[in-house]
C-alpha cells in the first residue's frame, strides 16, 4: 500500500524539487538563458586563444572580437589582459577643458575707485591675486566681470 500522507518536512522537499524542474522547464525554452548558459560554459580552448590574438593583432574591436568568439566585450578584454597582449588606447575620446588664463596682476593699481574683486587663482597659492581694474559704481566687479556674475533671467525671452 502506497503512503499518501507525507511529513511537512517531505512536503517542503517535493514543493522545492518541482519549483526547481519547473524554473528549469521555463528556461530551457528562453534564447537569452540559452546564450548566457552558452557564455558562461564556455571556455578558451587553444583555437580560440590563437584566434583571439589574430583578431587582436587586425585591430578589431573587443566588441567585434565578443561577437566573432560569441563572447562579452568583457571575457575579451581580460584574456587579452591575461595573455599580455598590448594594450590599446582607449576609445573614449576625452576632452581636457583648459582653464581661461588669468590676466597678470597689475603692476599699479588705479585708484580712482575701487578695484575690481574678480579673484584669479587659488587663494592657497602666492600667485593669488583680483583683478583690479577699476569697479563700477556700487558693484564689486569692473564691467567684463559684471557680465559673467550678474547673469538676468528674462522671462520674456524664455520660450513658453
Amino acid at each position: 500500500m502506497t503512503k499518501l500522507l507525507t511529513t511537512a518536512a517531505e512536503s517542503e522537499k517535493i514543493t522545492e524539487f518541482h519549483n526547481f524542474y519547473c524554473i528549469l522547464s521555463i528556461l530551457s525554452y528562453d534564447p537569452q538563458y540559452l546564450a548566457f548558459l552558452r557564455i558562461m560554459t564556455m571556455t578558451w580552448t587553444p583555437e580560440r586563444i590563437t584566434e583571439l590574438e589574430r583578431l587582436w593583432a587586425t585591430g578589431a574591436t573587443t566588441a567585434e572580437i565578443g561577437r566573432m568568439l560569441n563572447v562579452t566585450k568583457n571575457a575579451v578584454v581580460g584574456k587579452t589582459h591575461r595573455l599580455g597582449l598590448p594594450g590599446r588606447p582607449s576609445p573614449i575620446k576625452r576632452v581636457v577643458f583648459k582653464a581661461p588664463t588669468p590676466p597678470p596682476p597689475p603692476a599699479v593699481i588705479n585708484y580712482h575707485g575701487p578695484p575690481c574683486q574678480w579673484p584669479f587663482g587659488d587663494p592657497g597659492n602666492e600667485n593669488f591675486h583680483f583683478c583690479g581694474v577699476p569697479a563700477i559704481p556700487d558693484r564689486p566687479y569692473c564691467e567684463d566681470h559684471c557680465k559673467r556674475a550678474y547673469v538676468r533671467n528674462d522671462r520674456h525671452t524664455r520660450a513658453a
